[in-house]
């Protein structure tokens, strides 16, 4: 390989490094999704009022009573917060995992087509 080609192909590694590292991200943000869809059906289930811990951050949680029928408060943007039944919620969150799904798609058929091109170097 010329110095020329190696710069190349370092640059093509670098590229799907950060390809793989995306995808991973999208993979995990889909899982997440999934589980947060599980959540919100376990919670559309609740007949009685129940005690349970609500995430504040990562690893820190607070004491909240979950009530039937009470809704969900989804951050609009800007300040703006509106309420949502979980039906709602939940067809926000699947449609989330679709624009997930097609940015996986996306990101792995650029994926492909920088292998194509290192196997052409």
């Amino acid at each position: 390989m010329t110095s020329k080609e190696e710069l190349i192909y370092e640059n093509y590694k670098a590229t799907v490094e950060d390809l793989e590292s995306y995808i991973d991200d999208l993979q995990e943000k889909h899982g997440d999704l999934v589980s947060a869809i599980d959540a919100v059906k376990e919670y559309r289930d609740v007949q009685e009022t129940r005690e349970g811990l609500a995430p504040i951050t990562d690893g820190i949680f607070v004491h909240a009573d979950f009530k039937p029928d009470k809704g969900f408060k989804i951050n609009a943007g800007d300040g703006v917060v509106v309420d949502k039944t979980a039906d709602e919620v939940v067809d926000l969150l699947e449609q989330r995992i679709s624009d997930v799904e097609s940015a996986i798609e996306q990101a792995q058929d650029e994926l492909l087509s920088i292998y194509d091109e290192i196997d052409a170097l």
